[in-house]
């Protein structure tokens, strides 16, 4: 079964999140006085900085993302569903199980793993330029 991800350009995705993470990373950089430092160590500890901040955020958004994939979350959404359903006309759902299988049909097969592999990739840019800053620039 092919998806909508799968066909065409598959590699769509992984540009824009990688597009958002250099707008991201330039924006930190920038903030942080990057560009108005002369030292090279210190261009190290900014760059190091500014690919970190994206790198964990994207990572973090990934994770989310897949655990939110497998249903890890369906039994809080139940309880709350169950719990306002008390305070309003909405009809409270059956059972759990009855739930995490409509819940499951809905959920579909794709979760956002473009944010998770690039946040892994500018999180590990972040790594060269921290080891970058903490040898004074000679890496060997």
């Amino acid at each position: 079964m092919k998806t909508k991800e799968s066909e065409g350009r598959p590699y769509l995705p992984y540009v824009i999140w990688a597009a958002a993470g250099l707008i991201l990373c330039v924006s930190v950089a920038w903030a942080g006085g990057a560009f108005s430092s002369d030292d090279p160590v210190e261009l190290f500890r900014h760059l190091s900085d500014a690919f970190f901040i994206p790198g964990a955020l994207f990572v973090a958004l990934g994770l989310l993302s897949r655990i939110g994939h497998t249903g890890m979350f369906d039994i809080l959404s139940y309880g709350f569903r169950v719990i306002f359903s008390h305070f309003t006309l909405k009809k409270r759902p059956a059972s759990f199980y009855d739930f995490k299988q409509e819940k499951q049909e809905k959920r579909g097969e794709r979760w956002n793993k473009p944010a998770l592999i690039v946040g892994l990739i500018l999180f590990s840019i972040s790594l060269v330029f921290l080891i970058l800053y903490y040898t004074g620039g000679n890496p060997a």
